[in-house]
């Protein structure tokens, strides 16, 4: 029995661990569903069940959890389930018209690179897909430039041209139109609406005849735009981050890291925070189409998980906010 005083009892925590502890542990996981956890929110994977029984012991800090139960609530939530062909809002075709014009400002300046043709691979798609190895050893001999040409090109390179809708035949033609409607780009992956809102950013650090450095590749003119040349503190930096590529990849064999880079603004204004999903499949269908091609020209190739995002944004001067990293794949010549 456990000691009586007047007015309470006094609970020794022996008695407590030997008589009571175990009935309250059992209580408490019948109330909590027997999934509830005090770390529900920092756990990678959560039933639906452990969820629902946490919330009132763990709020859910799951960003992607989030992501999936919200990002689209119905049909609606699309806006316009068309093409850009069928997309009438300004802002966006705006943000079409004004990329060229971007460019040719770059050219003007002297920053671009022009990439020498791509070339035409005939290898075959079935052959290409059973051959398609994840590499992360890598040769010290330098890829071609025309290499990695034809590897930009078929990743995200413009590869045809749609009509727009037009003037002379559709009455919802607002009269604001930045001049004619003009031709839309076909690129090699396919993009939500048409509105290619991830670009390549390149680190180069073993390709023949290009310079060392921080470049973004412009499909309208198959062409690089550099951001800035490398040093030997950025090049040490920039393998400093690398050490988070996994153990079995050197950061100083890899030829070119690519980085995927999401800008918000170019699809958010048609599709909201539904924009980002399609980005990311964007995102992995270049990638797709990037390995088939180092596969067909004996380039190693891998994807990326463990990058610092952060302080790749900031190596790459990107501001994280409108402009954000979201995937990465390294590139070297096959040992």
């Amino acid at each position: 029995m456990a000691p009586e005083h007047s007015g309470r009892t006094e609970l020794p925590l022996q008695y407590f661990l030997e008589n009571e502890y175990q009935s309250l542990i059992e209580i408490f996981h019948w109330v909590t569903n027997l999934a509830a956890s005090v770390y529900t929110d920092t756990t990678a994977i959560v039933p639906p069940e452990a969820g629902y029984a946490s919330t009132t012991i763990s709020p859910n800090h799951l960003l992607a959890q989030e992501f999936l139960l919200n990002f689209k609530r119905s049909s609606l939530d699309l806006t316009v389930p068309a093409g850009v062909a069928g997309y009438f809002d300004f802002p966006a075709r705006s943000s079409l018209t004004l990329r060229p014009h971007r460019e040719e400002e770059d050219d003007a300046a002297g920053r671009i690179v022009k990439l020498p043709p791509y070339q035409n691979v005939n290898a075959s798609l079935g052959v290409t897909v059973r051959a398609r190895r994840s590499r992360r050893q890598f040769s010290d001999r330098a890829m071609p430039l025309r290499t990695l040409s034809t590897i930009l090109y078929y990743a995200s390179g413009v590869t045809g041209e749609l009509p727009l809708v037009s003037e002379d035949n559709d009455l919802q033609w607002p009269s604001y139109a930045l001049g004619s409607p003009g031709l839309a780009q076909a690129t090699a992956a396919s993009s939500g609406g048409g509105l290619n809102p991830v670009s390549l950013y390149l680190v180069v650090e073993r390709v023949e005849g290009l310079t060392e450095g921080t470049y973004v590749y412009l499909p309208s003119t198959h062409s690089l735009k550099r951001l800035r040349a490398a040093d030997e503190q950025i090049r040490e930096e920039h393998r400093a981050l690398g050490q988070s590529w996994g153990p079995n990849l050197d950061p100083s064999t890899v030829g070119v890291a690519v980085y995927y880079v999401y800008s918000v603004y170019e699809n958010a204004r048609k599709y909201g925070d539904l924009g980002l999903l399609f980005a990311a499949i964007e995102a992995g269908e270049m990638a797709a189409h990037i390995h088939l091609i180092s596969t067909a020209t004996n380039v190693g190739s891998s994807d990326l998980g463990g990058w610092e995002k952060v302080p790749t944004e900031r190596f790459l001067g990107l501001d994280g906010l409108s402009k954000q990293l979201i995937h990465a794949t390294v590139l070297g010549m096959a040992v």
